[in-house]
C-alpha cells in the first residue's frame, strides 16, 4: 500500500512537471514566431483575372482580436506593354469576433513581384504590425504598418536606408520581427549573406512607425 502511494506522487510530480516544461516551450514558441506571409506574387505572371493572396489568420493573446493580409496584383491599365502592374496590399481587423474590416490599404504600381507578411501583435496588444512589402532580384523593399487599436490609426513609413546607410556597404537583409506597444516596429540585422566576412550581425533596431527615424535596440 506504501507503495502504491509513493508511486502515485512520483507520477503526479511526473505531470505537474511536464505540464510546466510544455507551458515554457509554448510560452517560447509564441515569442520565437516568425510573421506569417502571403505567397510571392510575381508582376509578370498577371493575367486579366489578376492574382491576389493572404496570410493566415493571427490572434491576439487575450484571444480578443484577429488579423491577416492579403495583396492583390492586377494588369496596370497605363501601361499598355504590359511591364508594370498594380499592387494593393491591404490589413484586416477583427474585434470581439466581429466581421473583417480593413484597417490599412495601400496600391502602387511594380514592375517586379510583391507579398505581405502580419508581423503580430505588441505585448499589450495595443499595436499590430504588418509588411506590405516587394522585391527586385535579391533585393526586397519593406513598408511596415503599425495600426493602434486605441486611437484606431494606421501610419505606413517605408524603410529604405535609414538604417543599412549606417552600417557597412555589406548587402545587409532586414527583417522585420515585432511592434512594440509604443508603435516602433522591430526589425532585426542579420549577418550579411553576401559578404564572407567583415559584416557581422547588427542585433535589432527600433523603427518609429511615426516619423520614419530609426534607432539600435537597447
Amino acid at each position: 500500500m506504501k507503495g502504491d502511494t509513493e508511486e502515485l506522487k512520483s507520477t503526479a510530480r511526473y505531470l505537474v512537471m511536464s505540464a510546466c516544461l510544455l507551458s515554457s516551450v509554448a510560452g517560447w514558441a509564441d515569442k520565437d514566431a516568425k510573421p506569417l506571409s502571403s505567397q510571392i506574387l510575381e508582376c509578370s505572371k498577371v493575367s486579366g483575372q489578376g492574382l491576389s493572396s493572404r496570410t493566415e489568420r493571427i490572434t491576439n493573446s487575450k484571444k480578443s482580436n484577429d488579423a491577416y493580409a492579403a495583396v492583390e496584383l492586377i494588369r496596370d491599365s497605363a501601361d499598355p506593354s504590359g511591364t508594370t502592374c498594380v499592387a494593393t496590399y491591404t490589413l484586416y481587423l477583427s474585434q470581439y469576433s466581429k466581421n473583417f474590416r480593413p484597417v490599412k490599404t495601400f496600391s502602387v504600381r511594380l514592375h517586379d513581384s510583391a507579398g505581405v507578411d502580419v508581423i503580430g501583435f505588441s505585448d499589450s496588444d495595443g499595436m499590430l504590425a504588418a509588411d506590405f512589402w516587394w522585391a527586385a532580384g535579391d533585393y526586397k523593399g519593406h513598408r511596415p504598418v503599425v495600426y493602434d487599436l486605441k486611437t484606431k490609426v494606421a501610419r505606413m513609413n517605408e524603410l529604405s536606408d535609414q538604417i543599412t546607410g549606417q552600417l557597412p556597404a555589406c548587402a545587409y537583409a532586414e527583417e522585420l520581427t515585432g511592434v512594440t506597444d509604443t508603435g516602433e516596429v522591430v526589425i532585426h540585422v542579420p549577418q550579411s549573406a553576401h559578404v564572407e566576412s567583415g559584416c557581422p550581425d547588427q542585433g535589432n533596431w527600433l523603427l518609429d512607425a511615426k516619423t520614419g527615424g530609426v534607432r539600435r535596440k537597447r
